[in-house]
């Protein structure tokens, strides 16, 4: 991809992640991307950015016995979004539509709504809230009759970026998903819980602990642990354990 300024609006044009939220919880922009432009312009005090573009071909939800219709319908996608968002001091917000839209069968599995906010009460203490909310048609969502919106609360002590040497943080970060807010395998709780295939169809929590560390400026560590918990009493994950642990080195040049 290239990037482009012209007068006061920057573009991206070409291959590019797909931004939903700030801390990937519903959508994992390190694996996941488009093909069209993203431009974003200041509107006042406000930033106003929008996308239009076709989901990376060949990208797919695996495990289509689990996530039903979705398997069919998110096999080829529009991607089309429109977000605004400012900053003031020690708070930021935003808040965006997304909309995921199956040309061929006419049907947008994701109409998403989303609020996210972040406050700094001191240079070492972070408050990050996000909400989702998919208002896509029963007809199309893969669990009827299960919940559509997810909402999540990360606290981060210490430092808020592993960007300098000796830098390191903690944070816990609770998740409460319903079953049809977003799909796992393409969000952070694929990224974080490993085999999160298995809570497909639950509405669940999910309570994420982690403690990273940087050796340098370009050089980190990141320890985790993910316990997933079924909403309802008598559900359970079936196939996996509900415990994940993971540890990451991360290399930046």
């Amino acid at each position: 991809n290239f990037t482009t300024k012209i007068n006061d609006v920057t573009a991206t044009v070409g291959r590019q992640s797909f931004y939903v939220d700030a801390q990937n919880v519903f959508m994992s922009s390190l694996i996941l991307g488009f093909d069209g432009i993203k431009a974003t312009a200041p509107v006042g005090n406000l930033n106003l950015t929008t996308t239009f573009g076709h989901w990376i071909n060949g990208v797919t939800f695996d495990g289509a016995s689990a996530t039903g219709n979705l398997q069919k319908y998110a096999n080829t996608l529009d991607v089309r979004s429109v977000s605004v968002g400012s900053k003031a001091g020690k708070f930021d917000w935003s808040l965006g539509y997304y909309d995921l839209h199956n040309p061929s069968l006419g049907v947008d599995p994701f109409k998403w709504t989303v609020v996210n906010t972040n406050y700094l009460f001191s240079h070492n203490i972070g408050l990050n809230s996000e909400y989702i909310k998919n208002s896509a048609s029963d007809s199309v969502i893969p669990f009827p009759g299960k919940k559509s919106d997810a909402y999540s609360i990360k606290v981060t002590i210490g430092d808020q970026n592993l960007d300098k040497p000796a830098a390191h943080n903690f944070s816990i970060n609770y998740v409460n998903k319903g079953a049809n807010a977003f799909a796992n395998q393409f969000s952070a709780m694929g990224d974080s819980t490993g085999n999160s295939d298995a809570a497909n169809g639950l509405n669940f929590v999910n309570w994420d602990l982690q403690y990273g560390y940087a050796f340098s400026k370009t050089f980190n560590t990141v320890l985790q642990y993910s316990r997933v918990i079924p909403e309802n009493a008598g559900e359970s994950v079936s196939g996996a354990d509900n415990h994940f642990f993971r540890a990451v080195l991360n290399l930046n040049f």
